[in-house]
């Protein structure tokens, strides 16, 4: 069973120094809690504590630069911790291996919790992979100079999916991720199953096992027509 990695919560918020993180964070909070499209620039204002007017403007130059921050500020935490993984894997010959490919992918994510152990960042990356990625709201990990460690580990996934083209594996890769993503978010809500609540270890886990089925399975007759006409 996959085990999940831990690292230090985000400080409590009167910790933190630096306003543009108070910014990040609040943002973050609020988006995965309420939609991204619900929750105006006022109000992460105030959820980050600042009386002025223009605190988030001075920061950031629309909710899109807001969006992409939260993903490089993340990304770049996640980066040291997916670089040990990769070098793992490659090390014991594993590098086509989608399940241990999505554990790098999945488990970094499961490790950002805030002060009081959620994982609001689980859930914004959700929000932004069902309706915001599609408006051109790029992910750090399409840049090799701003993220070499999850840039190779798509490569890696991309040729481990070598019998589709990049769109159609870039769709099973966010079909998976989101799945995983969803159900440990529908956990940490109170999820149970037959009146009964599981260790997060255990739907992690099973999270995991559907997200790999999702890359293996057959394609579509759709599919497999387009590429034996």
């Amino acid at each position: 069973m996959a085990k999940i990695l831990e690292m230090q919560p985000d400080p409590p918020r009167e910790e933190i120094s630096d306003t543009r993180v108070k910014i990040l964070l609040a943002a973050e909070r609020l988006f995965g809690e309420r939609g991204i499209d619900a929750v105006s620039l006022r109000q992460i204002r105030l959820e980050a504590g600042q009386s002025n007017n223009s605190a988030v403007h001075y920061h950031f130059e629309d909710r899109a630069d807001l969006i992409q921050a939260i993903l490089s500020y993340r990304v770049g935490q996640m980066e040291p911790t997916r670089r040990s993984m990769i070098d793992k894997v490659v090390c014991e010959g594993r590098a086509h291996d989608l399940r241990a490919l999505l554990e790098i992918l999945l488990l970094p994510q499961l490790q950002i919790k805030d002060e009081h152990g959620r994982r609001p960042y689980v859930r914004f990356t959700s929000e932004y992979l069902a309706r915001f990625r599609a408006t051109g709201i790029q992910h750090p990990g399409d840049s090799e100079s701003e993220a070499p460690a999850l840039a190779q580990l798509m490569e890696m996934l991309y040729d481990a999916l070598f019998g589709f083209d990049r769109d159609i594996a870039l769709l099973r890769l966010t079909s998976a991720t989101l799945l995983f993503l969803n159900l440990v978010s529908a956990w940490e809500a109170g999820l149970s199953f037959v009146g009964k609540r599981h260790e997060l270890d255990l739907i992690v886990d099973e999270a995991l096992t559907m997200a790999t089925a999702v890359l293996q399975a057959p394609p579509s007759p759709a599919l497999r027509n387009r590429y034996h006409k």
